[in-house]
Protein backbone atom coordinates (compact mmCIF):
# COMPACT_ATOMS: atom_id res chain seq x y z
CA UNK A 1 0.00 0.00 0.00
CA UNK A 2 2.79 2.59 0.93
CA UNK A 3 4.51 1.42 -2.71
CA UNK A 4 1.50 2.61 -4.53
CA UNK A 5 0.85 5.81 -2.64
CA UNK A 6 4.52 6.67 -3.42
CA UNK A 7 4.19 5.59 -6.78
CA UNK A 8 1.24 7.71 -7.47
CA UNK A 9 3.06 10.62 -6.16
CA UNK A 10 5.70 10.67 -8.37
CA UNK A 11 3.89 10.09 -11.73
CA UNK A 12 2.02 13.26 -10.01
CA UNK A 13 5.04 14.91 -9.74
CA UNK A 14 5.13 18.36 -12.09
CA UNK A 15 8.17 20.69 -12.04
CA UNK A 16 7.60 24.48 -10.50
CA UNK A 17 6.37 25.79 -13.56
CA UNK A 18 3.60 23.31 -14.35
CA UNK A 19 2.58 23.85 -10.91
CA UNK A 20 2.56 27.69 -11.25
CA UNK A 21 0.67 27.59 -14.66
CA UNK A 22 -1.71 25.32 -12.96
CA UNK A 23 -3.09 27.89 -10.15
CA UNK A 24 -3.06 30.41 -13.05
CA UNK A 25 -6.07 28.32 -14.76
CA UNK A 26 -7.81 27.44 -11.61
CA UNK A 27 -7.76 31.03 -10.85
CA UNK A 28 -9.09 31.69 -14.37
CA UNK A 29 -11.54 28.70 -14.23
CA UNK A 30 -12.89 30.06 -10.66
CA UNK A 31 -13.70 33.38 -12.37
CA UNK A 32 -15.38 32.15 -15.34
CA UNK A 33 -17.46 29.89 -13.08
CA UNK A 34 -18.41 33.27 -10.54
CA UNK A 35 -19.41 35.09 -14.15
CA UNK A 36 -22.17 32.83 -14.69
CA UNK A 37 -22.91 31.90 -10.69
CA UNK A 38 -25.84 33.26 -8.89
CA UNK A 39 -26.77 34.34 -5.38
CA UNK A 40 -24.71 32.57 -2.84
CA UNK A 41 -22.31 30.71 -5.41
CA UNK A 42 -21.17 33.69 -6.74
CA UNK A 43 -20.35 34.89 -3.05
CA UNK A 44 -18.38 31.27 -2.28
CA UNK A 45 -16.17 31.31 -5.69
CA UNK A 46 -15.28 34.88 -4.96
CA UNK A 47 -13.62 33.89 -1.97
CA UNK A 48 -12.52 29.97 -3.40
CA UNK A 49 -10.97 33.25 -5.81
CA UNK A 50 -9.14 35.35 -2.95
CA UNK A 51 -7.26 32.11 -1.36
CA UNK A 52 -6.32 30.31 -4.41
CA UNK A 53 -4.62 34.21 -5.31
CA UNK A 54 -3.28 34.42 -1.91
CA UNK A 55 -1.66 30.80 -1.53
CA UNK A 56 -0.36 31.35 -5.21
CA UNK A 57 1.50 34.91 -4.31
CA UNK A 58 2.78 33.15 -0.88
CA UNK A 59 4.34 30.26 -2.96
CA UNK A 60 6.13 32.62 -5.78
CA UNK A 61 7.17 34.95 -2.97
CA UNK A 62 8.64 32.79 -0.40
CA UNK A 63 9.64 29.57 -2.86
CA UNK A 64 10.03 30.70 -6.90
CA UNK A 65 10.90 34.43 -6.83
CA UNK A 66 13.79 34.26 -4.37
CA UNK A 67 15.63 31.28 -6.51
CA UNK A 68 15.18 32.72 -9.95
CA UNK A 69 16.16 36.22 -8.65
CA UNK A 70 19.63 34.77 -6.89
CA UNK A 71 20.38 33.17 -10.48
CA UNK A 72 19.64 35.60 -12.88
CA UNK A 73 21.58 38.00 -10.62
CA UNK A 74 24.62 35.33 -10.45
CA UNK A 75 24.09 34.98 -13.93
CA UNK A 76 24.08 38.60 -14.89
CA UNK A 77 20.31 37.88 -16.39
CA UNK A 78 19.30 41.28 -16.06
CA UNK A 79 16.12 40.79 -17.85
CA UNK A 80 15.51 38.06 -15.41
CA UNK A 81 16.02 40.11 -12.24
CA UNK A 82 13.98 43.15 -13.92
CA UNK A 83 11.17 40.79 -14.60
CA UNK A 84 11.14 38.85 -10.98
CA UNK A 85 11.01 42.43 -9.47
CA UNK A 86 8.26 43.78 -11.62
CA UNK A 87 6.09 40.67 -10.53
CA UNK A 88 7.18 41.43 -6.86
CA UNK A 89 5.26 45.22 -7.68
CA UNK A 90 2.45 43.33 -9.23
CA UNK A 91 2.15 40.77 -5.72
CA UNK A 92 1.86 44.34 -3.68
CA UNK A 93 -0.67 45.57 -6.18
CA UNK A 94 -2.82 42.44 -5.88
CA UNK A 95 -2.77 42.13 -2.35
CA UNK A 96 -4.18 45.63 -2.18
CA UNK A 97 -6.58 44.09 -4.58
CA UNK A 98 -7.62 41.17 -2.99
CA UNK A 99 -8.24 43.18 0.26
CA UNK A 100 -10.53 46.06 -1.44
CA UNK A 101 -12.31 43.14 -2.40
CA UNK A 102 -12.19 40.93 0.93
CA UNK A 103 -13.67 44.05 2.49
CA UNK A 104 -16.39 44.36 -0.19
CA UNK A 105 -17.31 41.00 0.33
CA UNK A 106 -17.81 41.26 3.79
CA UNK A 107 -20.28 44.46 4.05
CA UNK A 108 -21.38 45.21 0.26
CA UNK A 109 -22.40 43.24 -2.44
CA UNK A 110 -21.15 45.37 -5.21
CA UNK A 111 -18.01 43.23 -5.08
CA UNK A 112 -18.20 42.36 -9.12
CA UNK A 113 -16.58 45.32 -9.93
CA UNK A 114 -13.81 44.58 -7.45
CA UNK A 115 -13.11 40.91 -8.43
CA UNK A 116 -13.39 42.08 -12.12
CA UNK A 117 -10.44 44.68 -11.65
CA UNK A 118 -8.55 42.07 -9.79
CA UNK A 119 -9.09 39.68 -12.55
CA UNK A 120 -7.73 41.78 -15.21
CA UNK A 121 -4.91 42.37 -12.86
CA UNK A 122 -3.75 38.60 -12.53
CA UNK A 123 -4.36 38.60 -16.53
CA UNK A 124 -1.69 41.14 -17.39
CA UNK A 125 0.39 39.61 -14.69
CA UNK A 126 0.09 35.83 -14.99
CA UNK A 127 0.52 36.68 -19.31
CA UNK A 128 4.03 38.37 -18.51
CA UNK A 129 4.84 35.52 -16.29
CA UNK A 130 4.03 32.98 -18.59
CA UNK A 131 5.70 34.61 -21.80
CA UNK A 132 8.46 36.15 -20.07
CA UNK A 133 9.35 35.13 -16.58
CA UNK A 134 9.01 31.50 -17.12
CA UNK A 135 10.88 30.49 -20.06
CA UNK A 136 14.05 32.63 -18.72
CA UNK A 137 13.29 30.31 -15.49
CA UNK A 138 13.50 27.40 -17.54
CA UNK A 139 17.00 28.52 -18.87
CA UNK A 140 18.76 29.32 -15.49
CA UNK A 141 17.43 26.19 -13.52
CA UNK A 142 17.41 22.88 -14.17
CA UNK A 143 14.94 20.20 -15.13
CA UNK A 144 15.92 18.72 -12.08
CA UNK A 145 15.79 22.00 -9.98
CA UNK A 146 12.63 22.57 -11.26
CA UNK A 147 11.18 19.52 -9.80
CA UNK A 148 12.80 20.40 -5.97
CA UNK A 149 11.36 23.59 -6.40
CA UNK A 150 7.30 21.92 -7.57
CA UNK A 151 7.88 19.67 -4.73
CA UNK A 152 8.51 22.90 -2.48
CA UNK A 153 5.32 24.01 -3.59
CA UNK A 154 3.43 21.10 -3.22
CA UNK A 155 4.77 21.05 0.19
CA UNK A 156 3.16 24.41 1.32
CA UNK A 157 -0.27 23.74 -0.31
CA UNK A 158 -2.60 22.56 2.02
CA UNK A 159 -2.99 18.33 1.53
CA UNK A 160 -6.57 18.76 0.21
CA UNK A 161 -5.96 20.97 -2.88
CA UNK A 162 -8.98 20.45 -4.02
CA UNK A 163 -10.83 23.06 -2.10
CA UNK A 164 -9.33 25.72 -4.03
CA UNK A 165 -10.70 23.70 -7.94
CA UNK A 166 -12.92 24.48 -9.79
Amino acid sequence: MAQQLREGRLRRRQDALCLLRRDHERAQSLYEGFQTAGGDDRYFLASRILRLLEQHANIEEEVFYPVVLALASKRDQRRGEELVRRSMKDHEAVRKCILKVRDILEHDEGYQVQLDELMKLIGRHTEQEEKELFPIARNLLSDAELMEIGDDIRRMKPDDDTSLAA
